[in-house]
């Protein structure tokens, strides 16, 4: 039986964040190397980015066939590899570290190529011809490589942290990837091909330094219902469409009639975006500090708002076109973090594995941005834009409609409930409470429902030691005995085994 005296008064009213804002040496590294690797795609992907060829102001000559090529390549390596961890797909293998390091050095080094020798061909080549137009193919073939790797690679080692973790980490590399777009336009074609070529190194350096995951480690049973693992779909659905709508937009102010942004006004447009991300962001992790609570649905929220104004900023396109291009990438740049937070949930609650959730929701990203940008590239030589008022209302009407039917029908905000952790919800007492009944039912000692209550509230081994004045051996081992009671293999099945006994 365990005691109930559980903490000491002190202890008690010691005050805990619910959100560790601590710039710990783990947290920089996750944040400059995902930021690196986000920053990467997107300066690449964008039409205003390292890609805009001299050829042809906007890309079309080196751009369009380097896009292509790398999110049609990203979502299929993407599907396959979610496929192979479908549910029901026997996969016993243990990722030998050293053998991934060399692979992943090796993936990164093909990304820094496929990039700068793109970017090399949009600096410095300056007739269109077939062999150009070829080798701006086969280089975002290469990137797409980069791209579809490394998201799994980044989802494993999201798997290793604890969702309060991810929240700060994913909030602050979303808002830091956009510091390259305000030097951009100042660099030179060199200092641009550097930069295409240093980001996947960088984020394979910071990289190497996490630990990743090992799928063996996670139980495969998908629930049944509309839980986390039938959640999934609904996550990749509602990705499709809000990303279908933000290419759909980026897409009609290339080719619209309306005289382009200037180019020189590209740095004010990324600063907007920078400003509004990490106002958001902010305003979002205070807001849950404060209520000392994991609401998801902000960041959902804010993204489904911003689409719509982006959508709605089409009719704006002719006399403001800067309307439409800041609110579809603050859009895009809220629509990442809510989405990988999801897809961590999903992993988190459900046990499913990331490169299972991971791939299914990121390739139907990609995909969607191919199919947006044909989509309007055919109805760009198809229909064209001659009567221009009708064009853009179509275009206005078919994304808010897309949309609505994402927030309201692909993922409602009841979905969301399934998927936020209510075990943050709890206060100290109820948590304790919790505890208590779990040690008691699986017969837990008293060091060990000490360390359990603990790891509960996401403490490490480092703090354990310190606060229980135990070695770290002694840690690790009492640990282990309380994760074999349990029927347990990591912290976080410690915490989703406490979120199912709420419901």
């Amino acid at each position: 039986m365990i005691m109930e005296g559980k903490y000491s008064e002190a202890e008690a009213a010691e005050e805990e964040a619910f959100l560790r804002l601590v710039p710990t040496e783990w947290r920089l590294r996750f944040c400059i190397g995902f930021a690196a690797f986000s920053a990467w795609i997107n300066l690449l992907f964008c039409f205003e980015g390292l890609l805009r060829d001299a050829i042809e102001e906007g890309g079309g000559v080196v751009h369009d066939p380097f896009f292509v090529a790398a999110v049609a390549v990203a979502a299929l390596l993407l599907l396959f590899t979610a496929l192979r961890s479908a549910p029901g797909v026997a996969d016993n293998r243990h990722v030998h570290e050293e053998v991934l390091r060399r692979k992943t050095l090796l993936v990164a080094l093909v990304g820094a190529l496929a990039g700068a020798v793109g970017v090399a061909l949009g600096s410095f080549v300056w007739q269109d011809s077939i062999w150009v137009r070829a080798g701006a193919f086969v280089c975002g073939a290469g990137a797409g490589v980069f791209v579809a790797a490394y998201t799994q690679l980044w989802g494993r080692v999201l798997g290793n942290l604890d969702m309060r973790d991810v929240m700060v980490a994913l909030c602050g590399a979303f808002c830091i990837q956009w510091l390259p777009f305000l030097v951009m336009e100042a660099l030179g074609p060199v200092l641009r091909v550097a930069l295409a070529a240093g980001l996947p190194l960088v984020t394979y350096g910071c990289l190497r330094g996490l630990p990743l995951a090992q799928e063996s480690s996670r139980s495969l049973s998908p629930r049944g219902g509309d839980g986390p693992g039938t959640s999934v779909g609904r996550i990749a659905g509602a990705m499709f469409c809000f990303a279908l709508v933000i290419q759909v937009v980026w897409t009609f102010h290339l080719a619209s009639p309306t005289e382009p942004l200037d180019a020189s006004l590209f740095w004010l447009v990324f600063l907007c975006v920078l400003v509004f991300t990490s106002v958001a962001m902010a305003g979002a992790i205070a807001f849950m500090a404060w209520r000392r609570a994991y609401r998801i649905e902000i960041f959902y929220r804010m993204t489904f708002v911003v689409a719509v104004v982006a959508a709605g900023s089409l009719g704006l396109s002719a006399s403001h076109p800067e309307y439409g291009y800041v609110a579809a990438y603050v859009a895009y740049a809220l629509l990442g973090p809510a989405m990988w937070m999801l897809s961590w949930s999903v992993v988190f609650i459900g046990h499913q594995r990331p490169p299972r959730v991971f791939g299914v929701v990121f390739a139907s990203q990609y995909l969607a941005l191919l199919l947006g940008f044909v989509i309007m590239k055919l109805w760009e030589s198809l229909v064209g834009f001659q009567d221009y008022a009708d064009t853009v209302g179509v275009l206005s009407l078919a994304s808010l409609l897309i949309l609505s039917c994402a927030y309201s029908f692909v993922l409602p905000e009841r979905t969301l409930i399934a998927l936020s952790p209510r075990l943050f919800d709890l206060d100290r007492a109820s948590l304790d409470e919790r505890c208590s009944e779990i040690a008691t039912e699986y017969g837990l000692t008293e060091r060990e429902y000490e360390i359990f209550t603990l790891l509960a509230r996401g403490r490490d081994a480092a703090y354990i030691e310190k606060k229980l004045f135990i070695s770290r051996n002694t840690v690790n081992t009492h640990r282990k005995n309380l994760y074999r009671k349990l029927g347990i293999h990591s912290q976080q099945d410690l915490l989703s085994l406490i979120e199912r006994t709420l419901s």
